[in-house]
């Protein structure tokens, strides 16, 4: 199915009141809207469903994006990161200038705006640019800019250098999911040679579907992998490339993160080295614990039982028992 192309200009964001729009029709249901209202608006109704439809969404995924009245569309919406997940990603580098590659609704540019001088961000669609653009505006971002460019060409051209650039591809190519490097668009390998001519650091992230091994035996110069969970569901995985790091980098630092709502917990280990666990050898045991979803996705959790002295029910497993009791940011 085709997605929905929108007229949007940028006077007519600015003109429009989406606050009171909302405040209007909160009741009203998306397709309510399309096939009942009549009124004529500025802005295309299709665009306004949309707002109805992902409002009290965007407030639970992005509330900082729902306090300043910005604008989505269910594509960059659905592909956005968290905004608690933007800004651990961000927490992980600082710098003067960064390239986002593949800016989308610009989540992750307003986090990383907050680390860098300046942050650039590119996206192919000219329609979700006037979006975030005006979104930028609305957030008070003087240091962040959106420009309509493509990936390949942009980085062919380009001759400034960055402290980093950033690269969260299209999973979704020709109407079929990848996950794979050489199944996203734009491909890593295909800019991995331009890549190294302008930074040192680079951020991918991909889905939370891959198999980490996978990352390990495929990217050169691979320095850590964060397994990102937020409320017990792992949301994104993140590969830190340094290429300042021995290509053929066997300690390979992983770290699960458990991001729920007043808290984030972090628990690192190293990807080749998993000790072996302690097994139960008798019962009972007063506690029962399971790691959680970041571990278990990062395939540590004989490190985490040993380093918890808790009694593992078999190798691997992300169950455990033991007579201590944990308190809530041990067990995470």
């Amino acid at each position: 199915m085709p997605l929905q192309k929108y007229d949007i200009k940028t006077e007519l964001l600015e003109e429009f009141d989406l606050n009171s729009f909302i405040s209007q029709y909160k009741n009203v249901s998306a397709n309510d809207f399309i096939l009942k209202n009549k009124t004529k608006f500025s802005i295309d109704n299709s665009l306004l469903a949309e707002q109805l439809k992902l409002y009290n969404k965007l407030e639970r995924k992005i509330p900082t994006f729902h306090a300043a009245d910005c604008w989505l569309t269910s594509k960059s919406f659905e592909q956005a990161s968290g905004e608690k997940s933007a800004l651990y990603k961000a927490s992980l580098f600082s710098g003067k200038k960064m390239l986002d590659i593949c800016g989308g609704l610009g989540v992750d540019d307003w986090a990383f705006s907050t680390r860098f001088d300046s942050v650039i961000s590119l996206d192919i669609d000219a329609n979700i640019n006037v979006l975030v653009n005006h979104n930028f505006k609305r957030l008070k971002l003087a240091n962040a800019s959106r420009v309509t460019a493509d990936a390949y060409l942009y980085l062919q051209n380009i001759k400034e250098k960055f402290d980093l650039i950033y690269i969260d591809s299209d999973r979704r190519v020709n109407n079929k999911k990848g996950f794979r490097l050489d199944d996203i668009e734009p491909s890593y390998y295909k800019i991995e040679g331009r890549l190294r001519e302008l930074t040192n650091s680079v951020l991918l992230k991909l889905s939370p579907l891959i198999d980490l091994s996978y990352c390990v035996n495929h990217l050169k110069n691979l320095k850590s992998i964060h397994v990102v969970a937020q409320e017990g569901e792992v949301k994104e995985i993140l590969c830190e490339i340094d290429y300042l790091t021995p290509i053929i980098h066997k300690e390979v630092n992983i770290v699960a993160v458990d991001i729920e709502e007043h808290t984030t917990n972090q628990f690192s280990s190293t990807f080749s080295k998993q000790h072996n666990c302690i097994l139960v050898n008798s019962f009972p045991y007063k506690y029962f614990y399971q790691a959680s979803s970041a571990i278990v996705k990062a395939g540590i959790c004989n490190d985490y039982g040993m380093r918890l002295d808790l009694m593992s029910l078999s190798m691997h497993s992300p169950y455990f028992v033991g007579d201590s009791e944990l308190n809530k940011k041990q067990i995470t």
